[in-house]
Protein backbone atom coordinates (compact mmCIF):
# COMPACT_ATOMS: atom_id res chain seq x y z
CA UNK A 1 0.00 0.00 0.00
CA UNK A 2 1.57 3.53 -1.24
CA UNK A 3 1.02 6.61 1.71
CA UNK A 4 0.96 9.91 0.33
CA UNK A 5 2.86 12.54 2.89
CA UNK A 6 3.01 16.20 3.51
CA UNK A 7 5.38 18.02 4.92
CA UNK A 8 6.38 20.75 6.75
CA UNK A 9 9.77 22.10 7.37
CA UNK A 10 10.02 23.31 10.86
CA UNK A 11 13.52 25.36 11.81
CA UNK A 12 15.09 23.19 9.47
CA UNK A 13 13.74 19.81 10.52
CA UNK A 14 10.82 17.93 8.36
CA UNK A 15 7.79 17.08 9.64
CA UNK A 16 6.20 14.35 8.15
CA UNK A 17 2.70 12.79 8.39
CA UNK A 18 -0.17 10.98 6.70
CA UNK A 19 -2.21 12.86 3.82
CA UNK A 20 -6.04 12.17 5.87
CA UNK A 21 -8.00 9.45 4.00
CA UNK A 22 -11.51 9.08 4.45
CA UNK A 23 -10.59 6.23 7.94
CA UNK A 24 -8.51 9.08 9.56
CA UNK A 25 -11.61 11.45 8.92
CA UNK A 26 -14.01 8.80 10.91
CA UNK A 27 -11.08 8.27 13.52
CA UNK A 28 -11.49 12.10 13.95
CA UNK A 29 -15.60 12.23 14.12
CA UNK A 30 -16.07 9.50 16.43
CA UNK A 31 -13.19 11.23 18.89
CA UNK A 32 -14.95 14.45 18.61
CA UNK A 33 -18.88 13.05 19.13
CA UNK A 34 -17.20 10.90 22.29
CA UNK A 35 -15.79 14.56 23.65
CA UNK A 36 -19.01 15.67 23.20
CA UNK A 37 -21.55 12.68 24.26
CA UNK A 38 -24.84 12.97 22.81
CA UNK A 39 -23.73 14.86 20.17
CA UNK A 40 -23.85 15.14 16.48
CA UNK A 41 -20.72 16.06 14.21
CA UNK A 42 -21.99 18.91 11.57
CA UNK A 43 -18.77 19.95 9.50
CA UNK A 44 -15.19 18.32 9.34
CA UNK A 45 -12.71 20.00 7.94
CA UNK A 46 -8.76 19.44 7.39
CA UNK A 47 -6.63 22.63 8.43
CA UNK A 48 -2.90 23.48 8.79
CA UNK A 49 -1.88 21.48 5.86
CA UNK A 50 -3.68 18.22 6.65
CA UNK A 51 -1.85 18.51 10.50
CA UNK A 52 -5.51 17.97 12.27
CA UNK A 53 -8.97 18.38 11.58
CA UNK A 54 -11.08 21.23 12.80
CA UNK A 55 -14.63 19.58 14.19
CA UNK A 56 -17.97 21.06 15.16
CA UNK A 57 -20.44 18.75 16.80
CA UNK A 58 -24.06 19.60 17.58
CA UNK A 59 -25.50 18.42 21.06
CA UNK A 60 -29.18 18.03 21.85
CA UNK A 61 -29.85 21.31 22.68
CA UNK A 62 -28.72 22.95 19.41
CA UNK A 63 -25.38 24.23 20.85
CA UNK A 64 -22.60 23.78 18.77
CA UNK A 65 -18.89 22.89 20.25
CA UNK A 66 -15.89 23.33 17.85
CA UNK A 67 -12.27 21.54 18.61
CA UNK A 68 -9.36 19.86 16.71
CA UNK A 69 -8.50 16.65 16.57
CA UNK A 70 -4.98 15.60 15.44
CA UNK A 71 -4.57 13.46 12.07
CA UNK A 72 -3.93 10.04 12.41
CA UNK A 73 -4.33 9.46 15.84
CA UNK A 74 -7.47 11.04 16.34
CA UNK A 75 -6.43 12.54 19.78
CA UNK A 76 -8.70 15.95 20.81
CA UNK A 77 -5.84 19.06 20.03
CA UNK A 78 -8.18 21.95 21.59
CA UNK A 79 -12.01 22.09 22.91
CA UNK A 80 -14.00 20.97 22.80
CA UNK A 81 -15.41 24.77 23.26
CA UNK A 82 -18.86 25.56 23.19
CA UNK A 83 -20.20 28.51 20.89
CA UNK A 84 -22.53 31.47 22.58
CA UNK A 85 -25.35 31.40 20.00
CA UNK A 86 -28.79 32.26 20.54
CA UNK A 87 -31.88 30.03 20.26
CA UNK A 88 -32.54 30.76 16.75
CA UNK A 89 -29.03 29.58 15.69
CA UNK A 90 -29.32 26.06 17.96
CA UNK A 91 -33.01 25.79 15.90
CA UNK A 92 -31.49 25.99 12.60
CA UNK A 93 -29.05 23.19 13.86
CA UNK A 94 -31.85 21.18 15.01
CA UNK A 95 -33.71 21.28 12.16
CA UNK A 96 -31.02 20.26 9.80
CA UNK A 97 -30.25 17.39 12.45
CA UNK A 98 -34.10 16.24 12.01
CA UNK A 99 -33.86 16.51 8.50
CA UNK A 100 -30.59 14.13 7.98
CA UNK A 101 -31.12 10.92 7.77
CA UNK A 102 -27.53 10.34 6.88
CA UNK A 103 -25.21 10.72 9.44
CA UNK A 104 -21.12 11.96 8.16
CA UNK A 105 -19.53 8.38 7.88
CA UNK A 106 -22.59 7.74 5.94
CA UNK A 107 -22.26 10.90 3.93
CA UNK A 108 -18.37 10.40 3.86
CA UNK A 109 -18.94 6.85 2.35
CA UNK A 110 -21.65 8.21 -0.71
CA UNK A 111 -18.90 11.49 -1.23
CA UNK A 112 -16.02 8.37 -1.98
CA UNK A 113 -18.14 6.58 -3.82
CA UNK A 114 -18.32 9.30 -6.24
CA UNK A 115 -15.05 10.66 -7.00
CA UNK A 116 -12.70 7.52 -7.25
CA UNK A 117 -9.49 7.97 -5.19
CA UNK A 118 -10.89 10.63 -3.85
CA UNK A 119 -9.69 12.72 -0.35
CA UNK A 120 -12.98 14.43 1.13
CA UNK A 121 -11.24 17.75 2.78
CA UNK A 122 -14.49 18.99 3.97
CA UNK A 123 -17.96 17.46 5.43
CA UNK A 124 -20.38 20.14 6.27
CA UNK A 125 -24.18 19.80 6.99
CA UNK A 126 -25.86 22.70 5.19
CA UNK A 127 -28.80 23.76 3.48
CA UNK A 128 -29.55 23.70 -0.36
CA UNK A 129 -32.62 24.64 -2.31
CA UNK A 130 -34.54 23.99 0.61
CA UNK A 131 -33.10 20.79 1.20
CA UNK A 132 -30.45 19.31 4.10
CA UNK A 133 -27.32 18.24 2.19
CA UNK A 134 -24.11 17.27 3.13
CA UNK A 135 -21.37 19.32 1.27
CA UNK A 136 -18.15 18.01 0.63
CA UNK A 137 -15.10 19.23 -1.04
CA UNK A 138 -12.86 16.33 -2.52
CA UNK A 139 -9.51 16.08 -4.35
CA UNK A 140 -9.18 13.26 -6.61
CA UNK A 141 -6.05 11.37 -7.18
CA UNK A 142 -5.07 13.92 -10.02
CA UNK A 143 -5.93 16.64 -8.26
CA UNK A 144 -8.68 18.31 -9.23
CA UNK A 145 -11.22 19.62 -6.13
CA UNK A 146 -15.15 18.57 -6.74
CA UNK A 147 -17.36 19.88 -4.57
CA UNK A 148 -20.27 17.53 -3.81
CA UNK A 149 -24.15 17.98 -2.34
CA UNK A 150 -25.11 14.69 -1.05
CA UNK A 151 -29.52 14.93 -0.34
CA UNK A 152 -29.24 14.13 3.66
CA UNK A 153 -32.54 12.38 3.44
CA UNK A 154 -32.18 10.55 0.42
CA UNK A 155 -28.50 9.95 0.14
CA UNK A 156 -28.18 10.82 -3.50
CA UNK A 157 -25.64 13.04 -5.23
CA UNK A 158 -27.53 16.34 -6.00
CA UNK A 159 -24.94 18.32 -7.34
CA UNK A 160 -20.97 17.94 -8.42
CA UNK A 161 -18.88 20.44 -9.65
CA UNK A 162 -15.13 20.34 -10.85
CA UNK A 163 -12.67 23.42 -9.77
CA UNK A 164 -9.38 23.28 -11.57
Amino acid sequence: MTKQFFGTVVLGVAVLGAVPDGADLRRAGEAATAAVPGSTLITIETEEGGRLWEVQVVDANGTEHEMDVLTGTGRIASGPTAKTEDEADRAKHRERLQGAKLDYAQAAEKVESAVAGGRITELDLDTYRGATVWEADVVDSSGTKHELKVDADKGTIVSDSRKN
